[in-house]
């Protein structure tokens, strides 16, 4: 009897280590490197009905290249950079956006063009200036700003790229709203805001501003004294005259990251957002070990460098995206297609900001880059962003993604000031036969697509190039 009772418990055992380890075998998804596997499909599947909710919330679709706090202190001009390693970004911010609807939803006769004088003395006096690095259709930078069509402002001018918001004339003066296009041509907005919110917004960063920051223009820095060899700056520059310490930060490839390789559930995901069939898509790996999937006359590339790359063949239609009626439709539902992309691969917020929008009758390109701490992240330094989306006739005919994640890091790199950086970058520049425009000049980082720390630095670009120039490199 004892004997039994051993044998009982022995098989007992034999049977639920055979039904674990069969478990493990049909849920071990790396054991299906080729073919659809329903049973690791079916575990995460029925994992995801009882995992916490995800949020929801929209993502950065327009994010401030620049955001400048300006005023008058000690009776001098004074500047700040607002990012988001100030604890008042998010208050700025929403500021601004709240200001620049306000103005968005004002009539017609509330709206005036203004010339360039007019729009340089406001920025004289106290306002938050904003620069959003591109030209922005006006329809959709309207219904960025949750006003669509309604916006009088979306029929006057065809693009925005940048923005002023000050208060002129008396203490009891209102807001006024300045936009400005890629041609120069100004607008002023009349608000019935009273200026006690720019008073106070700009009261928590009075800290921060200082006469070492300074627009080119009010030193005159944007205009020659003779005829050959001189620096030059685009009028609105900010420039430094002091030293800026800055955090690192951390680059990863998130492809990288999967522990026992790309799970399959991901790479459907990744399909279906392409609209291929995950069962019937045929697949290889090419000599770099890149994952191509064919169908349609399509092809999506996932490279283990971090690329995501998808192209439909000449005169094929690609895939649509929901509601693209318009260019904002077209707009939006690429950034969050971009988005939906990168967050199959990482569990981090993507931080991509639009880039620049071209659009005609037929066919639009949307591109993105990243920004850490509010500054940008640049990974190509010839000009490619990180992102790009071309929709051809309401399809999807390519897009690209480099996939990429940061972090803050704790050690900080002394940026020098605008001057000193602009000594080291011309030391290889021939400026003897004609005065060099600097048309754009900002503090972002460099990512060359390795893993590991990542250092701010000075970027420039010259009028007439398309090249970013780094201190680094130059």
């Amino acid at each position: 009897m004892k004997k039994e009772r051993i044998k009982n418990i022995v098989l007992t055992a034999l049977v639920l280590c055979s039904l674990h380890l069969t478990g493990k075998i049909w849920l071990n998804e790396t054991l299906w490197p080729d073919g659809y596997h329903f049973f690791a499909q079916l575990r995460e599947n029925f994992s995801s009905l009882f995992a916490p909710a995800q949020s929801d919330s929209a993502p950065n679709l327009l994010f401030p290249s620049q955001m400048i706090a300006y005023t008058v202190k000690n009776s001098d001009h004074a500047s700040y950079v607002v990012t988001t390693s100030n604890e008042y970004y998010d208050t700025v911010n929403d500021f601004c956006e709240e200001t620049i609807k306000n103005a968005l939803l004002q009539p017609a006769k509330s709206i005036v063009t203004v010339d360039e004088t007019t729009w340089k003395n406001a920025l004289f006096t106290n306002g938050m200036y904003i620069d959003y690095g591109s030209s922005i259709p006006s329809n959709v930078f309207c219904t960025f700003f949750g006003v669509g069509t309604q916006a009088e402002f979306s029929n006057i001018t065809n693009n925005v790229r940048y923005v002023i918001i000050t208060a002129e004339g008396s203490l009891v003066s209102d807001i006024a709203v300045y936009l400005r296009n890629t041609d120069g041509v100004c607008y002023k907005i009349t608000t019935n805001e009273p200026k006690t919110a720019l008073s106070t917004v700009l009261s928590h960063l009075n800290e921060y501003v200082t006469p070492n920051n300074r627009f080119s223009f009010f030193i005159g820095a944007d205009t020659a004294t003779s005829d050959m060899g001189e620096v030059l700056f685009n009028p609105y520059l900010l420039l430094t005259e002091t030293e800026t310490e800055l955090p690192q930060i951390e680059a990863e490839n998130p492809i990288l990251q999967q522990d026992n390789g790309m799970s399959i559930a991901k790479l459907e995901r990744l399909l279906q957002l392409c609209s291929m069939n995950p069962k019937t898509a045929r697949r290889y790996t090419d000599a770099d070990e890149s994952m191509i999937f064919l169908q349609n006359q399509s092809t999506l590339k996932i490279s283990p460098t971090g690329y995501v790359e998808y192209s439909a063949a000449a005169g094929r239609s690609g895939f649509a995206l929901p509601e693209m009626q318009n260019s904002a439709d077209i707009a939006l539902g690429s950034i969050r297609f971009v988005y939906d992309v990168f967050e199959i691969f990482s569990e981090a917020r993507a931080q991509l900001y639009m880039r620049d929008y071209t659009t005609d009758n037929t066919q639009s390109t949307i591109s993105f880059d990243y920004n850490v701490n509010g500054m940008k992240v640049i990974t190509d330094s010839a000009g490619a962003p990180a992102a790009i989306v071309h929709i051809q006739n309401g399809y999807v005919q390519k897009f690209s993604l480099h996939l990429r994640t940061y972090r803050l890091a704790e050690s900080v790199t002394v940026i020098p000031s605008t001057y000193t950086a602009v000594d080291r970058m011309f030391t290889t520049i021939d400026t003897k036969e004609k005065n060099a425009i600097i048309e754009n000049m900002f503090i972002g980082y460099y990512d060359n697509g390795r893993n590991g720390i990542k250092q701010p630095t000075w970027f420039m670009q010259l009028s007439g190039e398309d090249r970013l120039r780094t201190m680094a490199n130059d």
